[in-house]
């Protein structure tokens, strides 16, 4: 089979291209089975791109919860990805929907301003957690 017509090989893309990239793709496929956060996967939900990943990878099995526009893969095997594209060959458009519609809260959920509030309330409680025991052991 010939995958040129269907599927882009990118290869490297630079930094600031990165979204621009991502949103000219129907679907957003990330065949890898050890991602320790993937950010990739919410710049894609960011632009509105829908998902297919593996289901145990970084941060899909969350984002699961937030959005129906991840198509999780049960295995990484190219069998797999190409049962992926066939269960969703014409359901582009409703995966696109469900991902536009999630962008907003991907973005307020997951944004840097959220991360760092969550931060500071967690060194806050470390804080107060050993003021306590310093002075607990007097």
């Amino acid at each position: 089979m010939k995958l040129e017509p269907y599927v882009n090989f990118c290869g490297w893309v630079p930094n600031n291209m990165i979204t621009q990239k991502i949103r000219e793709h129907d679907f957003f496929i990330l065949p890898s089975l050890y991602e320790t956060f993937g950010v990739v996967f919410l710049e894609a939900l960011s632009v509105g791109v829908p998902i297919i990943a593996y289901q145990y990878n970084g941060i899909v099995l969350d984002l699961m919860n937030v959005t129906k526009a991840i198509f999780p893969l049960q295995n990484v095997s190219s069998s797999e990805i190409v049962r992926a594209l066939l269960l969703l060959k014409g359901k582009k458009d409703l995966y696109r929907q469900w991902a536009e519609q999630t962008k907003h809260d991907i973005l307020k959920e997951f944004s840097w301003e959220q991360h760092a509030m969550l931060y500071h309330e967690a060194l806050k409680n470390i804080i107060k957690d050993a003021k306590s025991e310093h002075s607990s052991s007097y």
